[in-house]
């Protein structure tokens, strides 16, 4: 629900999404899961989105993309999160395409 997505935002967990996906690179699980939340919380969320971007998202999901080529699970929500941050945010489309999302 939206009010989820706000509160996810306020408490700070993208950054948590963030730090378990640098922790645990090799973790297909992991990945695939913090790319599944980042999904959901920059789904329809302008401030997720946002929040996205600045903390660099994009390049913890193309860095899960890179370390797991063959799961396609891990492609598979690495593409959505990609699709939700740059989705009416100019500064995810920016970023995505520097990264050569």
């Amino acid at each position: 629900n939206d009010g989820g997505k706000v509160e996810a935002v306020r408490l700070g967990l993208l950054a948590d999404v963030q730090a378990a996906m640098r922790a645990h690179k090799g973790v297909v699980g992991v990945q695939e899961g913090a790319c599944c939340a980042i999904t959901n919380i920059a789904a329809n969320n302008d401030g997720g989105r946002v929040e996205a971007v600045r903390l660099g998202l994009l390049a913890d999901v193309q860095a899960a993309m890179r370390a797991h080529r063959g799961v396609v699970c891990v492609q598979e929500k690495a593409c959505g999160a990609i699709q939700n941050i740059a989705h009416t945010n100019d500064g995810g489309k920016v970023e995505a395409v520097r990264l050569g999302l």
